[in-house]
């Protein structure tokens, strides 16, 4: 499998080993960037540009960021429908960690949506493959869906998923036509200009400006069954977490309301399970796109539950605090 990533290098990376033995030396963190469904790699740069502006003079950290399988720049499925997306991209995720992983110390993950669900599966199957995750709304509902019971194919995000428009005959006309919808209208100006020029591409044939990630794509994700808390295999996790979930946030509410709750109680319960955890860290005025709308806020969090004080020790306290 084919996997994009892309690499930043932030703080005094020669100085960290200049003059020290290969014994001595300390290693850099590193943390490990997934987006969500429809998205790519290059969203995360706003956030990384941000955790730069507020790292420490003396501190370092690598971030590594990669296309989710059939995103981005990452090799297309052979067929579509998947039979397992989150498998697929674990797999991803494994290939990235052994490019990436070794020379570095602590390696974290920062996350979001589908990308931050698929990073906690794969610490549920490998434990201690991150020393902590910062998950902004992983796609996890309390009990399994029964396919047999619920055609997901007719969920409402993969529906308007395989109706939105792919196709515009300049970056222009794109970059209008995203500016002028509301859903796109409280991201960051600098998160949609980086979706803009790394989302799309150009189709060589007609010259159309094509989404990276094709609808039908998108569409059969967002009807893939989504995880559930019994695939954390909590009984078995080591792992530090921090859960955040946007204020304004209803991504989940049609699956929530099964078990007669909404997105920010779904995501209170499961804090409340996860070791060491006991509350979800709410973004205010922002809905589930927080890392589109607020890289800044974003980066707060990172520097505060990823690279906080404590971080090659106990790390941050039980996570209470509304940055």
């Amino acid at each position: 499998m084919a996997v994009a990533t892309k690499l930043w290098r932030l703080g005094l990376q020669q100085a960290q080993t200049s003059g020290l033995s290969s014994n001595s030396a300390p290693l850099t963190p590193l943390i490990v960037l997934a987006h969500g469904v429809k998205f790519c790699k290059e969203i995360w740069q706003p956030v990384v540009k941000e955790v730069e502006r507020r790292l420490p003079e003396a501190a370092a950290v690598d971030f590594v960021a990669f296309d989710l399988p059939g995103h981005g720049d990452s090799a297309l499925p052979q067929s579509v429908p998947v039979a397992d997306w989150v498998g697929m991209t674990v797999e991803a995720a494994h290939i990235v960690l052994a490019q990436y992983a070794n020379g570095h110390a602590p390696v974290m993950a920062l996350a979001h949506s589908f990308g931050a669900a698929a990073l906690m599966r794969l610490e549920a199957q490998q434990p201690g493959t991150f020393s902590r995750i910062l998950a902004f709304e992983p796609i996890f509902i309390p009990h399994a869906v029964d396919p047999a019971a619920v055609d997901l194919h007719e969920f409402p995000l993969a529906v308007k998923a395989r109706q939105q428009k792919n196709g515009w005959p300049d970056i222009e006309s794109a970059r209008r036509y995203f500016q002028s919808r509301r859903a796109f209208s409280t991201w960051s100006p600098d998160v949609l200009e980086r979706y803009l020029t790394s989302g799309l591409k150009q189709d060589p044939d007609s010259g159309e400006w094509l989404l990276k990630c094709n609808p039908l794509v998108e569409a059969d994700v967002f009807a893939f069954p989504p995880s559930n808390f019994s695939d954390l295999r909590l009984s078995e996790q080591t792992c530090k977490y921090a859960i955040a979930y946007g204020e304004l946030s209803r991504n989940l509410d049609l699956m929530a309301e099964r078990g007669g709750s909404c997105t920010a109680e779904l995501y209170v319960q499961l804090a409340s399970l996860l070791p060491g955890l006991k509350h979800p860290i709410v973004c205010p005025g922002t809905g589930h796109l927080m890392v589109c709308e607020q890289p800044d806020l974003v980066a707060k969090h990172c520097l505060h539950y990823l690279l906080g004080s404590g971080l090659y020790h106990d790390g941050p306290q039980p996570i209470t605090s509304r940055l």
